[in-house]
């Protein structure tokens, strides 16, 4: 059996996607004065998406190590974004929450983000986009077992 180029290997060219995909992102983060980073940014969403999110939750479902998003809510505490409230029944457990400035930031870049997000998709059809979503799920959950 004869191995493939890199070029044709599926999970290069995931890979190389997903940094031009970033490359791209912290570009025009830096052309419309967006004070985050890509990973700010995810974990920022997450939060945003569900308040009072435990910092566990956020690491969980962000894919992220929990090191990593302690760091990551640190910024966005110091930037004034986020908050960390302790929880009243667990002590050592933290829940996470927008701040009113958190929440005017997220308000003006959700259309931002949007049509970021827009751009690498915009000329597959609903019925591909959908199909590639599909198949990387499926991908994840094949690596998953």
């Amino acid at each position: 059996m004869q191995d493939k180029p890199l070029s044709e290997v599926i999970y290069f060219k995931i890979d190389r996607t997903m940094r031009m995909i970033k490359q791209y992102s912290l570009e025009q983060f830096k052309a419309h004065e967006v004070n985050l980073t890509i990973d700010q940014w995810i974990v920022f969403k997450r939060i945003a998406d569900q308040d009072g999110v435990s910092l566990k939750k956020v690491a969980d479902t962000t894919y992220k190590d929990p090191a990593s998003v302690t760091r990551l809510v640190d910024v966005l505490v110091k930037k004034e974004m986020i908050v960390k409230v302790m929880d009243e029944v667990d002590r050592r457990r933290y829940n996470l929450h927008l701040t009113a400035m958190g929440k005017q930031e997220y308000q003006r870049l959700v259309p931002f983000i949007q049509e970021l997000r827009r751009k690498g998709i915009e000329d597959l059809s609903k019925e591909e986009v959908s199909q590639l979503a599909g198949l990387l799920d499926r991908i994840y959950e094949k690596v998953l077992v």
